[in-house]
């Protein structure tokens, strides 16, 4: 698969830019990037960067086996070095234009030298490289081979019959067509168009483009026969026989065909890598938000946690009942939906695991289908069938809302022209041997979500592409194509199956079942944040954040422990070697400057081996709870915590400290 010269150049520089090697940590995006530069080392094409005088500063393994150099011999070569003279002519001239307008050029053809002699009639495009300032800092492109094709058109316009066989054997598609009637089509374009030569034999060469492309095409057409310039390279899409869609790039040429004039085009079949750069471009694209997601997540936690905190101290003064106490009620729960939204950005962009608890999924139902009656228009009508008692599943809460809304806005769209009925039922069902292997699941109790509309339906062409990442079929600017590929990874994520069935003009159901699990499995209830402190305990907390540091600080006092609340590891190193074992537990957070929290508690044990140690984070890539734990460190928390979160936490703590000791 090839790709586009100027988009492989983007993806490239973009990588690059954005996403330097050295910034990326996460072993999923290690992999994603080696396999985005691995696409780059597997084309057929070169792929170059050089300075602006011209000299190579990045070039992929082709480059090196069009040009017969070796990896070192070609680094910080000139292109002057490999070409004829006439041929660095053209193309710093064309560097000049590329520099000078800020316009890509494509379509060049030159003459290259390979180190052996051998010369290559190749073909390149040449666009700008800007440095961090937008300032241009050298020129990027992709090189091919097209020796073979100018053989080819050279054979073409002296004898038709001479070269046929190589026509017919070529990888291209070649038309010949003489007064808008295609007169030839070798065989890889009738394999491409699916159709018979006698078929296409004396047809309209128009039927076959798209509406969007037809008078592109005729203008280009008409241009070459009074024997105007043209367009090099342009692209057109054309449809099969079947009607599936195909993207080719041509180049015509004005030739004589039975001694009158004729245009023959040579097409390039750009479909499959139109795919494949669609979804590179895509990759780049959660690349970036993955990037952007865990840049804000940090500080957006922090600031979380200092509100969630500072309500629950107020919360815990004012009086049950009171408009203060019911707005910081509403102030809390807005705050914890708004750490399941970034938890949900993140693991969505990382590709991460989620939590998932016993469930029972009708209050989260209802909840949404709630939410949903003041989003969407009075013309969508929602009807609702889910009974509290349907069970439990293995989910997690915020997976389960997103999926529902997912469905339900794709359905709203559907029916958006003339309204209808939303139609959402939760009920229990059991799979048998037959029905549980149709859907690829164990047979047993599942509980069956279904989401119906009354809008257009989807055609059968397209139910095979509606859960591709980023396939949409609405308009610029309304839906990013992740809904149903998002639903479909978190039924995957959920051990869980999905089946659609749709007829155009009359609606679409989604059927999505989940294994339901014991009733024994739930959880036991959250514990309340009463204080749990031994009065005696004193606790080091140290945080860069002046308001988390003095909302958390207040809330140690409050659960009865003595706190020492300092903003950096430096001042936390000097209180405790002071304390000289007066310090029973150190809070500390994960990313301060100067020193880490990491760093701090390497520090720390040095000192005191058997220091409990909790770290907290708001986000960090390259420390899990499983590192931080063979550091030495007792306890890994995430950002933003609540009362009761952080409680627990020091007790279990200090009561596996207590024990340690007895022992």
């Amino acid at each position: 698969m090839k790709l586009h010269e100027k988009q492989k150049g983007k993806i490239f520089s973009k990588i690059q830019k954005q996403v330097p090697m050295e910034k990326v940590t996460d072993v999923d995006y290690r992999k994603e990037r080696e396999m985005l530069l691995s696409v780059l080392n597997d084309l057929e094409d070169g792929y170059y960067e050089v300075d602006l005088n011209g000299s190579f500063t990045f070039f992929n393994d082709p480059m090196c086996k069009l040009t017969g150099y070796l990896r070192k011999e070609l680094n910080g070569m000139n292109n002057r070095q490999y070409m004829t003279r006439e041929s660095a002519k053209t193309v710093l001239k064309a560097f000049n234009r590329v520099y000078t307008t800020e316009e890509s050029v494509k379509g060049l053809e030159f003459e290259i030298i390979q180190k052996q002699g051998k010369k290559l009639f190749v073909e390149g495009s040449i666009s700008l490289i800007f440095d961090g300032n937008d300032k241009p800092s050298g020129f990027k492109g992709i090189v091919r081979d097209i020796s073979r094709r100018k053989i080819t058109e050279d054979a073409l316009l002296q004898s038709e019959k001479e070269y046929r066989l190589l026509v017919e054997n070529a990888t291209e598609g070649i038309l010949i067509v003489q007064d808008g009637i295609i007169k030839y089509a070798n065989p890889q374009f009738l394999a491409l168009i699916e159709y018979s030569k006698d078929e296409l034999t004396n047809c309209p060469f128009i039927e076959f483009i798209r509406p969007d492309y037809q008078d592109r095409m005729i203008d280009a057409y008409s241009a070459i026969l009074n024997g105007k310039k043209v367009e090099d390279l342009f692209s057109f899409k054309a449809e099969s026989k079947n009607g599936n869609i195909l993207l080719f790039q041509a180049k015509e040429v004005l030739v004589t065909w039975r001694k009158r004039p004729a245009v023959l085009t040579f097409l390039r079949d750009m479909t499959s890598q139109d795919m494949l750069e669609a979804r590179l471009k895509n990759a780049q694209k959660m690349e970036a938000i993955g990037t952007l997601a865990g840049g804000i997540a940090h500080d957006f936690n922090n600031i979380l946690g200092s509100i969630m905190l500072n309500s629950e101290l107020a919360l815990d003064e004012s009086e049950e009942g009171s408009e203060v106490n019911y707005s910081l009620g509403q102030i809390l729960q807005a705050s914890h939906r708004a750490k399941d939204l970034v938890e949900q950005i993140l693991t969505f962009s990382r590709n991460s695991e989620v939590d998932k608890r016993p469930l029972n999924i009708s209050s989260i139902i209802k909840e949404t289908a709630k939410m949903m009656r003041a989003m969407f228009p009075s013309t969508i009508l929602i009807h609702l069938e889910a009974s509290d008692d349907s069970g439990l599943i293995l989910a997690n809460p915020t997976q389960i809302q997103q999926l529902l809304l997912n469905l339900s806005t794709n359905s709203v769209h559907a029916m958006s022209e003339k309204g209808g009925i939303l139609e959402i039922c939760l009920k229990n069902v059991t799979l048998d041997d037959s029905k549980a292997e149709k859907l690829n699941l164990r047979p047993g109790n599942f509980i069956k979500l279904t989401v119906i509309d009354t809008g257009h339906g989807i055609t059968l062409d397209l139910q095979q592409r509606i859960f591709d990442p980023f396939f949409t079929t609405k308009n610029t600017g309304e839906g990013t194509g992740l809904g149903l590929s998002v639903v479909h990874g978190i039924v995957e994520n959920h051990e869980g199956a999905m089946k659609m069935d749709s007829t155009p003009g009359k609606g679409t159901e989604f059927n999505i079942f989940f294994p339901t699990v014991e009733e024994d499995d739930k959880p036991e209830e959250m514990e309340s944040n009463s204080p749990l402190a031994d009065r005696n305990n004193q606790i080091l907390f140290v945080d860069d954040e002046e308001a988390l540091r003095d909302a958390g600080g207040r809330m140690l006092k409050w659960m009865g422990y003595k706190v020492t609340a300092v903003s950096s590891g430096v001042e936390a190193l000097d209180i405790f070697k002071q304390e000289s074992g007066g310090v029973d537990l150190v809070i500390t957070d994960m990313t301060m400057p100067g020193m880490t929290g990491v760093e701090l508690s390497t520090k720390l044990l040095e000192m005191q081996p058997d220091i409990p140690i909790v770290l907290c984070t708001g986000y960090h890539e390259t420390v899990t709870p499983e590192k931080a734990k063979a550091l030495g460190i007792r306890e890994y928390v995430s950002k933003p915590y609540s009362h009761s979160d952080m409680a627990k936490i020091i007790r279990d703590v200090l009561s596996h400290q207590s024990a340690d000791e007895k022992s």
